[in-house]
This record gives structure tokens, C-alpha cells and sequence, in this order.
């Protein structure tokens, strides 16, 4: 019964991962939010060693940044994912309490702590960041009212999904219905954010490093050669 649970916040936890992918996207672009994706993939960059990650970014261009954003992005989802079946372990222990609302609730502090963490000590994340005080509400507010719809779905998932707890008309109607708002809300933010257009190289996404310039070669010249190439006349 516990491993049934688990998946089923598993699979809520990823519902509403991808949700909140698509709204801090859409933040980020209006320049109200961090995209925490990308802060993770500074913070990659950050602790890999420079010769790798520049080697890495040349040799597959384009692709090797969107791998990484792709990467990033699946590991926000999955982290999400697991807070999903840590609430179905907690609900599994405590069958008295209908929801995990607070609980939801609460577990936002996590992502929360782990977003200024991510925006404050890696040097590219604080360059681009909105640290005000604005900002740090906001982000409070939409983790956690995530985490109040991630209590909210992982317990209407394990009751509905139950064998026998209600009728399958009422089971397919829920999971319809949920998926569908999950994913209309991430695609939805997602396509309204691509509409917006880039006002400057950091809304792009990563700073990914880049190669340095080899300073330039100084060639030494003799008195004589010097005073050639200035147009003086030369000594006899």
C-alpha cells in the first residue's frame, strides 16, 4: 500500500513541477521572478572545472547549453517529484487528516531556501537575480501555493485512485481534470512567456563560459627595423 502511495505522489509531484516550470518561466521573463532551472545550471557551471565546461559547450555548441537547460529543468521536475511521495508517506501515516495542505505548504520553505541559496552564492545567478524584497514574496507565494496544490492533488490521487474508493467515472474525471490544468498551466505560462520578447542576453538563460583570448604576441624589433617601419632615415 505505501509503495502504491509513493508512486502517486510521484506522479502529482511531477504534475505540479511542470506547472510551476511554466510560471517561473513566464516570471522571470516579466522580470519578477528568478528561473531557478537556470540558476541550477549556473550553479553546474560554477562547480565544474573550466577546461571541461568550456571543452563541453564548444565541441556541441548550441545543443550542449539546451542540454543543459533540458537537464536542469527535469532535475526542478524531479525534485518535485520526490517532495510528491515524501507527502504521500506522511498522509500514509497519518489517515486521519483528509488533506496535506499545510504540509504542502510547509515543504515550500524547502525549495524557497534552496532558490536564494542557488541566487546568492553563485556569482552568475547574482548578476542577473532580483534579490529585492518583492521578488523573495513572490517566490514565496507561488512555492507555496504549489505546495499547497501538491498536498491537495497527492491526497485526491490516493483516495481516488484506491481500489474501490469510488466509482471509475469519478477516478477518470479527477484524473482528467488535474492533468489537464497542470499541463494547460505549464503550457500555457510557457507559450505566453516565449511571446515576450528578449530585452537583453540574460533573460536568454545561461552564462555560460566562453573562451578566453589569447593576449596578442609581441614580436621584438631591433632600434634599426623600428626606425624603418616609423619612416625615419636610417643610420650609415
Amino acid at each position: 500500500m505505501l509503495r502504491f502511495q509513493r508512486r502517486t505522489g510521484f506522479w502529482a509531484g511531477l504534475l505540479v513541477g511542470a506547472a510551476l516550470t511554466g510560471l517561473l518561466y513566464l516570471g522571470s521573463r516579466l522580470k519578477l521572478t528568478a528561473f531557478v532551472p537556470l540558476d541550477i545550471a549556473n550553479a553546474i557551471i560554477e562547480f565544474t572545472p573550466g577546461d571541461i565546461a568550456t571543452a563541453t559547450i564548444e565541441n556541441l555548441g548550441k545543443w550542449g547549453m539546451r542540454s543543459l537547460i533540458i537537464a536542469s529543468v527535469l532535475g526542478f521536475v524531479l525534485a518535485y517529484a520526490i517532495l510528491g511521495m515524501l507527502l504521500a508517506t506522511w498522509l500514509q501515516r497519518r489517515p486521519d487528516r483528509p488533506n496535506a495542505l499545510l504540509p504542502g505548504a510547509i515543504s515550500a520553505i524547502f525549495p524557497l531556501v534552496l532558490t536564494l541559496i542557488l541566487e546568492r552564492a553563485i556569482p552568475a545567478n547574482r548578476a542577473i537575480a532580483n534579490l529585492d524584497s518583492g521578488a523573495i514574496l513572490l517566490l514565496a507565494l507561488v512555492y507555496g501555493l504549489g505546495g499547497m496544490a501538491l498536498g491537495w492533488l497527492t491526497a485526491g490521487l490516493i483516495r481516488r485512485t484506491t481500489p474501490g474508493a469510488v466509482s471509475d467515472t469519478s477516478r477518470r474525471r479527477f484524473l482528467l481534470g488535474s492533468v489537464g490544468a497542470a499541463l494547460a498551466l505549464a503550457a500555457g505560462s510557457a507559450g505566453v512567456a516565449a511571446l515576450i520578447p528578449r530585452r537583453s542576453v540574460e533573460q536568454a538563460g545561461v552564462a555560460l563560459p566562453t573562451a578566453v583570448p589569447a593576449p596578442p604576441t609581441i614580436v621584438p624589433t631591433s632600434p634599426a627595423v623600428a626606425t624603418v617601419a616609423a619612416g625615419a632615415p636610417t643610420p650609415t
